[in-house]
């Protein structure tokens, strides 16, 4: 998610607009919730979100 989050906001940049000010949430991993993934990717709809806002299907 935050690999989305930093094209979005050197997009932002490169055109001369705003920085987003978006904080994303917090979400502590552990042992317990983490299982045998090594890679966390949030099941939030971030992409749709970040599609949406850049135009793409």
């Amino acid at each position: 998610m935050q690999g989305w989050q930093i094209v979005d906001e050197f997009n932002r940049a490169f055109s001369k607009q705003k920085a987003s000010g978006y904080v994303p949430v917090v979400h502590l991993v552990t042992k317990a919730n983490a299982g045998n993934s090594t890679v966390w990717d949030p099941q939030n709809g971030y992409r749709t979100e970040y599609k949406k806002i850049w135009g793409k299907k």
